[in-house]
């Protein structure tokens, strides 16, 4: 008999006699044969780039010099490559979809739809940069999901194994980067707060939210001593670096998973004592004993992990009131967190919510498309979010991920991504009360992999997915599908083996597909930050960055200003031209946006185009009416054209939204001058001088009025 390990978990059991199945319950199937299963080592590559927070080679200006996207692209290709392989196996046979796959296709189908029906469709289609890979990403987020759905015993632990160690690493990176020894480029940028090799502080919690009940599920899923001793270390290393990266939306995932994985075994606990149910086999390895759902392991691995939290949360009232004594990074960020001062701002994010339902109400049915939202944010930017946030910053998504679903596939793609995620839940909460596995390790493992789902959901509504965390929740999604049992799944698809053989092949070669921009990328993103840290080779670096990624409005804006400073320094207007015209044949490629403009609207009126750049200022403002920079150098064009009049209310615009914008006063005060109200021109010529005594030209106005 083959090796009960490599027995697929979405089939039955190998414990039952044969024909003894129960009424209505397919026989058992045998395990697969060798051709039908996945070679070991394709997992165990697909498993290892699963340490994908890992691959982290940060240059002198915090850029991803070898970016996550390409590891998550090679692992895309493992991944449907280990599935392919099963679907070609001599003994595969007709393969089974169930409805929470039948959803996650649909929803895919959707996805394509609007973005083939966008108005930038290769924008939304195949993504503008290395982090933001559009429709094509939601494909690669599925083959995790699919391939893992699938997986063997032997193949889930290797998954689980390598999320749960990357998760402890990330949290010991964490704990160095605060101590001093591991500081990466970039620190300090989002205040105390540790990003260890993410990047990004909410990206780090939203991994270690997802990597505690996946270490809890690898405890259920192994029988060796040193194994659960590795893993109470990984869950107090991770319990530390999730604190430490200060994410509230992380913390929250990271409870609300942790509360559905224990009301999960609670519920199995209750059902199995009911009357009439079956009793546990108790074949539980000395784990526990007969009848018990909470092993004597997991308790242990939970209640090591609670100590460690109460650990920390001691210390940080400990070391508070000494961290100006004592100096050290650590104990500031521990008293940064102790006093709510992580970062991030609730009312932000609320007015972002607001601003994004109204572009939501615009494309209801088929959305905007993925990868759009930073062309179409500003048009509906409120003032409140320009007072609170920079003005020059624009936001890339919502910061909640079903509301940019909502956003860039309209209701329909939300309610089936929802609908994915609640047939997998009632699926998995099905199977546990009305049939549980006879052995505990699967039942808890189960309730920890889907607690993990449930942690990386609940804080998404608070930030958004991205190819540095999605991959690992897909995985864990597909994991509690493997791990069910086959004969709960009633309402299935069989589908013809020919059919499942060229869906295959139509899926690897898109994933192989994915490849060119995982090599493209990167290239583009080390030239742009070359010529960024290299003047000399600025024009040259920046120009072979938008040869390699043109849908890039970064490296199209990056390498226009290093035209107009070429120009600049070699008084060659013809420069300026060129400038020019890549701006034009970008706002082609790239959505709308404001920054894009503004940049060809300032080189217009440096080639002395006053009327053109004024109507391309106008059209700035058509996109972000808050645009401010806009505003100033349209009313500057206007005065320079002989219209005060229409540069006075311009100037009032800024005023209104920042009363201590020095530059706005002056420029005021010149529309007042200009048009003989030489008073109310002394007064806002001296309040510039107020808010900047350092503003040369408000001091050379007030003298020419003899002030």
């Amino acid at each position: 008999m083959s090796d009960p390990a490599e027995v697929s978990l979405t089939e039955e059991p190998p414990h039952r006699a044969p024909g003894r199945a129960p009424p209505g319950q397919e026989p058992p199937v045998q395990a697969p044969s060798a051709r039908a299963a996945p070679s070991l080592a394709v997992w165990a590559a697909a498993a290892a780039l699963l340490a994908l927070p890992l691959i982290y080679l940060p240059d002198a200006h915090h850029v991803y010099a070898l970016p996550k996207a390409t590891v998550f692209r090679v692992a895309v290709v493992l991944m449907l490559l280990a599935g392919f392989m099963r679907l070609l196996g001599r003994d595969a046979g007709r393969p089974v979809l169930r409805v929470p796959e039948l959803l996650l296709l649909g929803f895919l189908g959707w996805v394509a739809l609007a973005a083939s029906v966008s108005g930038w469709a290769p924008v939304a289609l195949l993504g503008t940069s290395p982090r933001y890979e559009g429709a094509l990403g939601f494909v690669g987020y599925a083959a995790f999901f699919w391939t893992a759905s699938r997986a063997s015993l032997a193949q889930a632990k290797l998954l689980v194994r390598a999320i749960a160690l990357s998760g402890a690493l990330l949290g010991l990176a964490a704990l160095l980067e605060m101590l001093g020894p591991f500081r990466p480029p970039g620190f300090g940028a989002f205040g105390l707060r540790a990003t260890s090799p993410m990047g990004n502080p909410v990206f780090l919690g939203a991994w270690i939210a997802m990597a505690i009940p996946a270490t809890l599920a690898g405890m259920c899923l192994t029988r060796h001593r040193s194994e659960l001793v590795l893993a109470i270390v990984a869950l107090g290393l991770q319990s530390g670096g999730l604190y430490l990266s200060a994410g509230r939306g992380a913390w929250l995932g990271a409870v609300a998973g942790l509360t559905v994985a224990g009301a999960l075994l609670l519920l199995v606990r209750l059902a199995a004592g009911r009357p009439g149910r079956p009793g546990r086999s108790g074949r539980s390895g000395g784990a526990g004993t007969r009848g018990a759902i909470l092993p004597r392991r997991l308790l242990l691995g939970g209640a090591a992990a609670a100590v460690i939290l109460v650990a920390a949360l001691a210390l940080t009232t400990a070391l508070s009131p000494g961290v100006a004594e004592s100096g050290t990074r650590l104990t500031e960020a521990f008293d940064t967190v102790a006093q709510g001062q992580g970062g991030g701002s609730a009312e932000t994010r609320l007015i972002m919510w607001r601003a994004t339902l109204d572009l939501v109400a615009e494309h209801p049915l088929l959305g905007a498309g993925p990868e759009t939202f930073l062309g179409e944010f500003p048009r509906v930017r409120p003032l409140r979010l320009v007072q609170v946030e920079d003005a020059a910053a624009y936001p890339d998504r919502p910061h909640n991920h079903w509301l940019y679903l909502a956003y860039a596939t309209g209701l329909p793609g939300l309610a089936l991504y929802v609908g994915f995620l609640l047939a997998i839940a009632f699926l998995a909460l099905r199977s546990l009360l009305r049939s549980p596995h006879p052995s505990w390790q699967r039942t808890a493992a189960t309730c920890s992999l889907l607690g993990g789902a449930v942690a990386y959901e609940v804080q998404a509504l608070f930030s958004f997915s991205l190819v540095w965390t999605t991959p690992a929740a897909m995985t864990l999604a597909g994991l509690v599908l493997a791990l069910m049992r086959h004969g709960e799944f009633t309402a299935t698809l069989r589908a013809p083996t020919w059919a499942a053989r060229v869906a295959g092949v139509a899926f690897l070669a898109l994933a192989l597909a994915l490849l060119s921009p995982a090599v493209r990328d990167p290239w583009a993103d080390r030239e742009f930050r070359r010529g960024l840290s290299e003047p000399a080779a600025a024009v040259e670096a920046t120009s072979r960055a938008v040869s390699l990624s043109p849908r890039d409005a970064e490296y199209v804006i990056g390498y226009g200003r290093a035209l107009e400073q070429e120009a600049r320094e070699r008084a060659d207007s013809s420069l300026l031209s060129r400038a020019i015209l890549t701006y034009e044949d970008a706002e082609q490629r790239i959505p709308h946006h404001p920054d894009m403009l503004f940049s060809l609207a300032r080189v217009q009126a440096q080639r002395g185009r006053l009327q053109a750049a004024g109507r391309t200022y106008e059209r700035v403002l058509s996109r972000d009416r808050f645009h401010t920079g806009a505003l100033f150098n349209l009313a500057a064009i206007r005065l320079e054209l002989g219209d005060p009049a229409g540069a006075e209310p311009l100037a009032a615009r800024i005023l209104s939204y920042d009363e201590a914008d020095a530059g706005a006063w002056y420029l005021l005060g010149r529309t007042h001058q200009a048009q003989g109200r030489l008073s109310e021109a002394r007064k806002a010529y001296e309040q510039a001088l107020t808010l900047d005594p350092a503003l040369r030209d408000a001091e050379s106005a007030l003298e020419s009025l003899g002030g």
